[in-house]
């Protein structure tokens, strides 16, 4: 861990962020008493699923199921139909 006084920290700010893109952590501090840490961020896990991958499986999952419940978005689209209608009604 490197230690770096405020003043010399902003005249060498893109060599301290090369320092944490390599994983050191370098603690900025004002007249000796630390006032900021300069870390690297974790990257994310790339075991994770991404969301496209989540919501295929999910498809894949309702497809090959039994329960024949309408979607979330038929229902959605029904309602909004019937909104229209009575929109339409009223104006008659």
């Amino acid at each position: 861990m490197r230690e770096v006084e405020d003043y010399d920290a902003k005249f060498i700010l893109f060599e301290l962020l090369e320092e944490a893109r390599q994983g050191e952590t370098v603690v900025i501090t004002h007249h000796g008493q630390p006032v900021a840490h300069l870390c690297p961020v974790p990257l994310p896990d790339p075991t994770l699923e991404s969301p496209r991958n989540l919501l295929e499986e999910n498809e894949k999952a309702y497809a090959e199921s039994d329960d024949r419940s309408p979607e979330p978005w038929e229902t959605v689209s029904d309602s909004l139909r019937d909104i229209l209608d009575w929109r339409r009604y009223g104006r008659r």
